[in-house]
């Protein structure tokens, strides 16, 4: 996650106040996604769920691991 301008090929989203910018080829093969903040006491922030992570595909450790081999449908 960063702060970013949308580009042309992003696909923009407003969801109460905010706006959301994602590369529209990497939404199409991970949509839904769900970004939810959760407020611990330890370690505050976003948590980020989609199909291409139940599909094995660790983008947040390795940006470059998801290809063709993911199984997303």
């Amino acid at each position: 996650m960063a702060l970013d301008e949308p580009q042309e090929a992003d696909e923009v989203f407003h969801n109460d106040g905010l706006t959301f910018v994602i590369d529209r080829l990497l939404f199409e093969i991970a949509k839904p996604i769900r970004i939810d903040f959760i407020m611990e006491e330890q370690n505050p922030g976003f948590i980020i769920s989609s199909t291409l992570l139940e599909n094995n595909c660790s983008i947040a450790e390795d940006p470059g691991s998801c290809n063709a081999s993911c199984g997303v449908s």
